[in-house]
This record gives C-alpha cells, sequence and structure tokens, in this order.
C-alpha cells in the first residue's frame, strides 16, 4: 500500500502518516526510494493504537 492509501484507509492526512514512518510507529518497507505498507502492518498499528 501506499502512504495515500494507507491516509484513506484510517482516514487520516498523509503527512500524519509520513510522521508515524519517522518516528518508528509503523511498519514499512523503502522499495526504489519508494515508501510501501503492508496491510498486516497497518491493520496491527490499527489494533494497537484503537481506543
Amino acid at each position: 500500500m501506499t502512504r495515500g492509501e494507507v491516509a484513506d484507509l484510517l482516514r487520516v492526512h498523509p503527512t500524519t502518516v509520513s510522521r508515524w514512518v519517522k518516528h518508528g510507529e509503523i511498519g514499512y518497507y523503502r522499495i526504489g526510494g519508494r515508501v510501501l505498507f503492508r496491510s498486516d502492518d497497518v491493520w496491527a498499528f490499527f489494533e494497537k493504537h484503537r481506543g
């Protein structure tokens, strides 16, 4: 998933997703200069922070 797709899914601004990446709060992969996210990592982040 891209940063924009994660932002849409979690209903936050893409800048918020970038901040989570910068602080190591959400798992991501860097492939060819692109930051990508696995859906499993996004849902694990969601479960950890919901409430």
